[in-house]
């Protein structure tokens, strides 16, 4: 069975106890065409374990665009996990934390009127790129008070390598 990443069953919707994406656009204004987007160049990018560099590289790119502080933290040749905090503050109150491998084999993206495919979307790359929305809502509202939001996607959780949890 394909990976599928429901649009209608996002982490964000789940934790607002919603069903249809278009109330999770009117209640916390979430563009979620730019979830799906997101989601699909993630997956897009093959990041079978110990392959994670390139996935970890664009993350971090597409954080910095976004307007966070974000550093490659190198684990090994060209694997490395990503941490970003919004720039208003380095101590954060909130902590998004997942993984950005995937197993075998690699599968693209493709999509339909209520799911994207593709290996990753729903473990656990449609999970970064709700994430990044919540975040970016969350810095636009005022929400990040006292401290804001930091991301910590890492490479290795299907390997378990001790090398990975720096």
């Amino acid at each position: 069975m394909l990976d599928a990443f429901d649009i209608a069953e996002t982490s964000l919707l789940s934790s607002l106890n919603c069903c249809e994406y278009g109330i999770l656009s009117r209640m916390v204004e979430v563009d979620v065409n730019a979830v799906v987007a997101l989601t699909r160049q993630l997956v897009d990018i093959e990041s079978i374990t110990g392959n994670e560099g390139p996935v970890g590289n664009f993350l971090c790119d597409e954080l910095l665009r976004r307007g966070f502080q974000s550093t490659r933290i190198p684990v090994e040749g060209e694997r490395c996990n990503v941490f970003a905090v919004s720039p208003e503050e380095s101590r954060p109150a909130v902590v998004f934390s997942t993984h950005m491998d995937t197993v075998p084999p690699f599968i693209s993206s493709s999509e339909d009127a209520t799911r994207v495919y593709g290996r990753g979307s729903c473990d656990a790359k449609g999970i970064i790129a709700t994430q990044v929305a919540a975040a970016e809502r969350a810095k636009r509202c005022g929400m990040m008070c006292p401290r804001p939001i930091r991301f910590r996607p890492q490479c290795g959780h299907h390997d378990r390598s001790p090398l990975t949890a720096r």
